[in-house]
């Protein structure tokens, strides 16, 4: 992992997200801050693959993979601990799902327009549901309004990108052909 930073940042999401699950579930200000570490490495990994020199298609399958497991994950966690997050961990599970069977009938890591972009709104929902795990004491009216806002823009999106996504797959020459064999 010496040799490819930016690989190592990408599988550090995977090790964050054991603490941000936990914090979640105990209701800690802790939520919000490791969500953010998780975003930043993100955010800082394609740059350092490409400052070091080591930017190629296995590290970006690898970011998008983590990206996916961590998406997964906190979503389904998330959904499990409170009922109101079920909707979005079944929406996060179509999404990326969609995402993959696009990308495997492509045979390529392939994105859709809006699709490219479920993983920012992934995290998007998932700061919201940090944010939602402090103590009513830190929040205003105009914050649970904008927090409103902000989840069921994000939402809709999510859920238009999953259509197309599926849309996109089922339109796919690839797609029919395998539907042409039975398989």
């Amino acid at each position: 992992m010496r040799r490819h930073p930016a690989d190592a940042l990408s599988l550090s999401r995977l090790f964050l997200i054991v603490p941000w699950i936990l914090s979640h579930l105990a209701g800690s200000l802790w939520a919000l801050p490791v969500m953010a570490a998780i975003i930043l490495t993100d955010i800082v990994d394609g740059p350092v693959a490409r400052k070091t020199g080591t930017a190629c298609p296995q590290g970006a399958l690898l970011d998008a993979s983590c990206d996916t497991m961590v998406l997964f994950t906190a979503s389904v966690a998330a959904g499990l601990s409170e009922t109101r997050y079920l909707g979005l961990a079944v929406l996060m599970v179509l999404s990326f799902s969609s995402w993959a069977g696009y990308s495997y009938i492509t045979q390529g890591q392939t994105y859709t327009r809006l699709g490219r972009y479920n993983g920012t709104l992934g995290y998007i929902l998932l700061v919201i549901i940090s944010i939602e795990s402090w103590p009513t004491v830190f929040m205003t009216d105009i914050k649970f309004m904008a927090e409103g806002i902000i989840w069921n823009v994000a939402v809709v999106m999510l859920a238009l990108s999953t259509g197309e996504n599926i849309t996109a797959i089922c339109r796919h020459r690839g797609f029919r052909t395998y539907l042409g064999k039975g398989i």
